[in-house]
């Protein structure tokens, strides 16, 4: 399979549609909407798609992002050179005015990825609430009900852990199973201002997980996920998809 280079990457930004407008890190600015970091000596413009991984990066601020989990989080797919993300990487390093060697910023750590060194915090930023409605079982056999219940927990379980969001307890998200009621109105219920939604379908050894989450108020996708892994280990694969689909409601959602 061909590696896609970054200028074949010409798709709409994946991590930040719903981030805060701008996002402090250090002595630095960064102005999604811009699309530029400012510094005391001046701003420089970023091309959005090395926007995209920078923000990446602060959505994870702290912890060491791997190569696939960037360009997963970024670019939606695993067809992206290495040259591409490392073009970004070093291009984010030159706006900040960061030192690969000495870095302040983000830091190359060697053969897992990369980590965000700064505090960040973004303006305005604020509390939401979401509930996540139980996964649906799509395999057309009630003994894999329990592994889209199970799902449905550590997703919620995950998402719990991002301090500025709210998530809806198990037991009251679990009362709309078979709820025939238009999203807005659960939302409206449960008080929440997203939802998410998905699908658990198993088949041949091969579970495949979909995520939506949708913003209440209009009704529309503002994040859509899927996810394929061999259930080797049934356990594993739950808390793998759950860990994953938490990083991806935590990008989403960064306010």
């Amino acid at each position: 399979m061909n590696a896609i280079p970054y200028a074949e990457s010409s798709h709409p930004a994946r991590v930040n549609s719903r981030a805060a407008q701008s996002v402090r890190l250090g002595e630095c600015t960064i102005d999604r909407i811009g699309g530029r970091i400012v510094r005391p000596g001046g701003a420089a413009r970023i091309e959005p798609r090395v926007m995209d991984v920078l923000l990446a990066l602060v959505a994870r601020a702290g912890r060491t992002v791997s190569r696939d989990e960037l360009i997963e989080a970024v670019w939606g797919h695993p067809n992206v050179s290495d040259e591409a993300l490392s073009r970004c990487v070093s291009l984010a390093r030159k706006a900040l005015g960061d030192n690969h060697d000495k870095p302040r910023f983000v830091e190359t750590v060697p053969k897992r990825g990369y980590r965000l060194l700064q505090p960040t915090e973004s303006a305005g930023a604020a509390t939401l609430r979401i509930a996540v409605l139980p996964f649906v079982n799509l395999s057309g056999r009630a003994d894999f009900q329990h592994f889209a219940d199970g799902l449905t927990e550590l997703v919620i379980a995950h998402a719990s852990t991002i301090p500025w969001l709210r998530v809806v307890s198990r037991t009251s998200s679990m009362r709309y199973r078979d709820a025939r009621m238009l999203l807005p109105d659960i939302a409206r219920e449960l008080g929440v201002s997203h939802v998410t939604e998905g699908s658990v379908f198993v088949s041949s050894g091969t579970v495949q997980a979909v995520l939506q989450l949708i913003e209440a108020a209009t009704d529309t996708h503002v994040l859509t996920r899927t996810y394929q892994r061999e259930l080797a280990d049934p356990i594993q694969t739950q808390n793998e998809i759950a860990s994953s689909m938490a990083d991806a409601l935590r990008s989403a959602l960064a306010a």
